[in-house]
């Protein structure tokens, strides 16, 4: 039986009694608390060795991660499939044993393997890693490690990308023609050889597809190196033939599969349209009144009125090392002057002769009775501007090209150089890209970039960002 033994004292007025619980009842305490003791341990002990295995888990995942993403960049490594998967495959295991170390919480036994599948216009690399991790507390009940494994993939699409490059005469004056062609070569070496194609057109008054699509572009005779190395700038800016005939060359070699990308480098604002001219009858020229195909346009640093003589535009293949010639049409008068060309053409049809409407209200533009546009300087720049506009938004909305074909999501990356006295228009090549800031910019069609180069230390920074974020949506 409990004893109870109480005290009384009365201090102030007040009686109080005290309780005093007996030995027993505090062995009783003790006894609880040892049971609750047997069951919190081991249940710490096991929430301590779940959360270490969580935390390797978490790395080891972030580990892998990274690995693919860095192998599938790998893939661009290489002349050929198997020495760019042999990259690849080592790229993944040295980021594995980078990002989780040997002894992490005392982990032991890293391995991982990888491996690549191909299909058709892409190839998917794959990392598994395992590693084991030691047990403190719950090999009490038993298991004295656990293995933790993690396990990513990523794809990495085949890129065919068309280089655009501008080789008029401005980059020549401003000394950027070799530092755009050291650029030009850097930016090539960043794709894979026999997986990716490049492509290289140039322009300036006119084109010229100087090495299609193919995928030995690193290997073929002559190479892209090569071929960069030769240009010479010279000329005018066609701008707007020059986006047309390369969204021609990605439609026809048709992998929608793909990633499809346009790069398109200018140190200045568009001058040259190739159109359907009309000389009339009052003309001097021998052929005359009837259209004549040819490229004519403007440029503010030619006096006195900036318009120029009416050019070949059926001369390919050009030599880089000169530009389009004058149509060959006895009696014209830009034939001996180029700076009178007005009395020989006096309107041209809206469009250009791959179908790019110039009357698209992008600038304003003037035009006859019979709604032809009316040559003058002006009329002329404005006209390169709404028709490289128009080449712009057909490849955007995947339209028809001058190829009679078309490709829907193809990406322009576009690079304009500003040291030229007729710098780059920013709005316009915004546009062309559908970059996010551009005036004009649709959610709906590939979002491009639009990268500013000031000057030509620029350059070389500018093609890697678009090489990077090629790759990055090759991914």
């Amino acid at each position: 039986m409990e004893s109870i033994q109480s005290t009384s004292s009365k201090k102030d007025g007040f009686i109080r009694a005290v309780r005093r619980p007996s030995s027993g009842e505090g062995g009783v305490a003790l006894m609880i608390f040892a049971l609750l003791l047997v069951g919190i341990v081991p249940a710490i002990g096991l929430a301590i060795d779940l959360a270490i295995v969580y935390i390797a888990q978490s790395k080891l995942s972030a580990a892998v991660d990274s690995a693919v993403l860095a192998a599938a960049r790998g893939l661009s490594r290489g002349n050929d499939s198997t020495a760019q998967q042999s990259n690849a495959v080592t790229v993944a295991a040295n980021y594995v044993a980078a990002n989780f170390q040997t002894g992490f919480l005392g982990a032991s036994g890293l391995t991982s393997t990888t491996s690549i599948t191909t299909q058709s216009n892409s190839r998917t690399v794959t990392t598994n890693a395992s590693v084991t991790m030691p047990l403190t507390f719950m090999r009490i009940l038993g298991p004295s490690s656990r293995t933790v494994q993690a396990t990513a993939s990523a794809t990495r699409k085949d890129v065919n990308v068309m280089l655009v490059l501008d080789r008029s005469g401005s980059l020549a004056a401003s000394g950027s023609c070799n530092p755009m062609k050291a650029a030009a070569i850097a930016f090539v070496g960043q794709f894979a050889a026999a997986r990716d194609n490049v492509g290289l057109l140039t322009f300036a008054s006119g084109y010229r597809i100087d090495s299609p699509l193919t995928t030995n572009f690193l290997t073929g005779s002559p190479t892209m190196t090569s071929v960069i190395n030769s240009i010479n700038c010279t000329g005018a800016t066609n701008s707007a033939t020059a986006l047309s005939q390369a969204y021609a060359a990605l439609a026809t070699l048709n992998q929608p599969t793909a990633l499809n990308v346009i790069l398109f480098f200018t140190d200045g604002q568009p001058t040259h349209i190739t159109a359907e001219n009309w000389i009339p009858a009052s003309s001097s020229c021998s052929q005359k009144n009837k259209y004549v195909k040819g490229v004519i346009g403007t440029s503010a640093n030619y006096p006195p009125s900036g318009t120029l003589g009416l050019l070949d535009w059926n001369s390919d293949p050009q030599p880089l090392s000169s530009d389009l010639k004058l149509i060959s049409n006895s009696g014209c008068s830009y034939n001996s002057s180029i700076w009178n060309i007005s009395n020989d053409v006096t309107t041209i049809k809206t469009t250009d002769i791959f179908g790019n409407n110039f009357a698209n209200n992008y600038t304003s533009i003037s035009y006859d009775g019979s709604g032809n546009v009316v040559i003058n300087a002006q009329n002329m720049s404005n006209v390169a501007t709404n028709a490289t506009y128009a080449a712009a938004k057909t490849i955007q909305q995947g339209g028809m090209s001058p190829a009679n074909n078309s490709l829907a999501n193809v990406y322009i990356f576009s690079i304009g150089l500003g040291n030229a006295g007729y710098p780059a228009n920013t709005s316009l090549l915004k546009d062309v890209s559908n970059d996010p800031s551009a005036s004009y910019y649709n959610s709906t069609y590939a979002q491009g970039l639009y990268i500013a180069a000031p000057t030509t230390a620029d350059l070389n920074p500018a093609f890697q960002r678009v090489a990077s974020e090629v790759l990055r949506l090759s991914r």
